[in-house]
């Protein structure tokens, strides 16, 4: 089962609620036990209300990041087929949570867009 420590988690929501009313975008890092256990903030990432990207090419080569995390503006954490699209070329889990940005309103997808569950682990 996907594993994430808590504080990874709630920083990712605590950013997510802050960038309101834009999309907020993020990624984990394993931390080699595979536990997601880290928020790394990729350099120039882009929000607005609409999306958030950020650019692979500025990310360290030995950053181990297994997962990616964003937000939607709204009441849906359903990926979008601009998701899809992100989930197919960069890791292999992804979170979306939306509104209220919290534990239960976050879901996890696997790379084909399957949602998976997850484990929040301290």
């Amino acid at each position: 089962m996907l594993k994430i420590r808590r504080n990874a988690l709630e920083s990712a929501l605590a950013a997510a609620k802050s960038t309101y009313p834009d999309e907020f975008i993020g990624l984990f890092r394993e931390d080699g036990k595979g536990v997601l256990s880290e928020l790394i903030l990729a350099p120039l990432s882009e929000y607005n209300e609409n999306s958030s990207s950020y650019q692979p090419l500025f990310l360290p080569t030995d950053l181990k990041t297994n997962a990616t995390f964003h937000s939607h503006p709204s009441y849906s954490a359903g990926p979008s087929s601009a998701d899809l699209r992100l989930f197919s070329r960069a890791g292999k889990w992804h979170f979306i949570s939306c509104l209220p940005y919290t534990e239960e309103s976050t879901k996890a997808y696997e790379a084909n867009g399957k949602e998976t569950e997850f484990e929040v682990v301290v």
